[in-house]
């Protein structure tokens, strides 16, 4: 039973293997952006803006191409775990290397929470990681369930301001 529902929350995303918020978030160009600056340009279309969201992405690409890598080893608990915990220090050192980049003023609230809601997902990597290595099924459903929320929150907030590969993981 562990390794069945370990293998659905795995294989569902756990931290990796996203397209946006459950898979149904769609990318916003940095072009068609709302968030207006005050000045009728949208906070994405200004230079530094655009240049920043670029560097961004290439650096979410790598961390969710990683994580897109990570693979179970096979599907004992003991090797589904070891794969959670992958993801986890693949996320925290994402975060890590992401967090040093330093957003134009327009965008430094969004990408703070960018950087908040990948960070929550690491925290949810590990608290599946401590229920595995507990064989506890029992809070798997409610960490299926905050992992889908965070990720809708990241896309959404990524979305808006023009991010394409920070808006999702893995």
């Amino acid at each position: 039973m562990l390794c069945v529902a370990l293998a659905c929350l795995v294989g569902a995303g756990c931290g990796g293997k996203s397209n946006g918020a459950a898979g149904d978030a769609k990318a916003t160009s940095p072009a068609a952006t709302t968030t207006a600056t005050g000045k009728g340009e949208s906070t994405a279309a200004t230079g530094a803006n655009r240049q920043f969201i670029a560097k961004a992405d290439a650096a979410c690409r790598r961390v969710n191409g990683e994580l897109r890598k990570s693979k179970a080893k096979g599907s004992k608990p003991a090797q589904l775990a070891a794969l959670v915990v992958a993801n986890e220090t693949i996320e925290r050192k994402g975060v890590k290397k992401l967090s040093k980049l330093t957003a134009p003023a327009p965008l430094a609230e969004p990408w703070k929470m960018v950087l908040i809601y990948r960070e929550e997902l690491a925290n949810e990597l590990a608290r599946l990681a401590h229920a595995v290595r507990r064989h506890d099924t029992g809070p798997f459903a409610r960490l299926q369930k905050a992992k889908k929320e965070i990720r809708a929150k990241l896309a959404a907030e990524g979305n808006k301001f023009g991010f394409k590969d920070c808006a999702r993981t893995g």
